[in-house]
């Protein structure tokens, strides 16, 4: 009795040249033939990847979404280190610092290596000079 595809799966019959078949049996024996014909097909089609599948279980997660949520969190705590510099009356370097350490927080590597920004000699406060 053969196994029937899940919901999600078709099964497809594909038929090779005898001494092709003979040499991946011999050369690349336990190769998953279902993986590497999808995997052509994938190559050959013009794919956005709009949607990843888990390579444990196969099941279909929306790449937009979770982009979304990722973005999303980290801009709640932007937002929270925006408004803890307000209320305690910090400037813009204070901001763009704790910022950067967020970013480095979240893993974004290049976070750390970027400059702060810092204010010309004409943002400057005057300090005794008139």
């Amino acid at each position: 009795m053969r196994d029937r595809p899940s919901e999600g799966t078709a099964r497809m019959n594909v038929t090779l040249p005898r001494e092709l078949a003979d040499r991946v049996r011999l050369e690349l024996p336990g190769l998953n033939y279902s993986r590497v014909f999808q995997d052509a097909l994938r190559s050959r089609l013009a794919c956005e990847h709009d949607a990843l599948v888990c390579a444990a279980c196969s099941a279909p997660v929306a790449r937009r979404e979770m982009a979304l949520e990722v973005i999303e969190r980290f801009f709640l705590e932007a937002w929270a280190v925006i408004g803890e510099a307000t209320h305690e009356d910090q400037g813009a370097e204070f901001i763009a610092r704790r910022l950067r350490d967020l970013a480095v927080r979240c893993g974004l590597d290049g976070a750390a290596n970027h400059p702060l920004p810092r204010r010309t000699r004409q943002g400057q406060p005057n300090r005794g000079r008139e």
